[in-house]
């Protein structure tokens, strides 16, 4: 499920499912303040989440298979 809230004029989408990842709180923030979802996510490479982020790529490979993971137990 996504919500879409408008902040200052301009539109984000919020996954809520990201919460359901098993990665930290803070991290499902920082996706959902960058416009990912679960989709977005899945059709990236770990290295592209990396930049958009600003953080190491091995967190970006963690955050890339555990979304992975969630998406595979739960469709």
């Amino acid at each position: 499920m996504t919500t879409t809230i408008i902040r200052d004029g301009f539109k984000n989408t919020k996954d809520e499912r990201l919460a359901l990842v098993n990665i930290p709180k803070g991290l499902v923030e920082s996706l959902n303040n960058a416009g990912f979802t679960i989709e977005i996510i899945l059709n990236s490479r770990p290295s592209d989440i990396a930049q958009v982020l600003g953080i190491d790529d091995n967190v970006a490979q963690i955050i890339y298979h555990e979304t992975k993971y969630y998406y595979q137990m739960n469709n």
